[in-house]
């Protein structure tokens, strides 16, 4: 992927290239680039064959300032990314805070997410507005997550791979019900244990032993040995349990 930001006059493009086509997809990601800062910002990208060529503006009391830059063969990341960057760039230079530059290496490819969004800052550091943000990865087939603070003007360098697991949102409730339903089942083994050995049939022989007996160690065992296990099993769960695996790749998902 090649990246080239200029500030005016896009490229021009012989005849016989194929017709431009709109990436609308695109807006959101130079929309959260562009953040706070003064004014509207209009976007416009379009892709010319392999090359996609992004466009902001907003006008201000000085006149309309024009940001642009040309991806060739970008991803879908890179180009998310190049439209962030390019975002980030319009805000600075109508007065808003200076972007962090942010580089992300050991990515498993097309997995990376900032904010909810596509990512891509192996090859070079992305610009990126300041503040809160939250980072989604895959980096050796697990997927991983932390939340961010940058500040404006910050160069900020990261490896996937020292991550943080991401958790589970459901893991804290899958483990409480498997260990609850662990004491439930050791509770009835207990009271099926205590009844063992109690008369079944009010008959009695001539002896006064009883005709009919409860035998019920085989299943009042069972149940407190099954419950034993859920509960056991409710603690890995909330504490251990595996990582998750990796999220699709753009590609993947495309």
């Amino acid at each position: 992927m090649a990246l080239l930001s200029v500030l005016c006059c896009g490229p021009t493009f012989a005849a016989g290239e194929p017709e431009s086509r709109p990436a609308p997809e695109l807006e959101p990601a130079f929309l959260s680039g562009y953040g706070r800062a003064p004014g509207r910002p209009s976007f416009e990208a379009k892709r010319h064959g392999s090359t996609l060529v992004l466009r902001g503006a907003v006008n201000g009391p000085g006149g309309e300032t024009v940001v642009q830059s040309v991806c060739l063969l970008c991803t879908t990341a890179e180009a998310s990314t190049a439209a962030r960057s390019l975002g980030a760039d319009l805000a600075m230079k109508v007065g808003g805070a200076a972007p962090a530059l942010f580089r992300l290496d050991g990515v498993d490819q097309g997995t990376a997410r900032l904010d909810g969004l596509p990512f891509e800052a192996a090859q070079s550091a992305a610009k990126v507005e300041p503040g809160p943000h939250r980072l989604e990865a895959a980096a050796d087939g697990t997927a991983r997550a932390q939340d961010l603070a940058l500040a404006a003007g910050a160069e900020v360098e990261l490896d996937a791979t020292d991550l943080p697991l991401r958790e589970t949102p459901w893991r804290p409730g899958v483990a409480v019900l498997t260990a609850g339903l662990g004491v439930a089942a050791a509770a009835v083994g207990g009271i099926l244990l205590w009844l063992d050995g109690q008369c079944a049939s009010p008959r009695v022989d001539h002896s006064g032993n009883c005709e009919n007996e409860h035998d019920l160690v085989p299943a009042g065992a069972a149940l407190i040995g099954v419950g034993a296990a859920a509960i056991v099993g409710g603690f890995v769960i909330l504490f251990t349990g595996e990582a998750q695996q990796a999220p699709q790749t753009d590609e993947e998902a495309r």
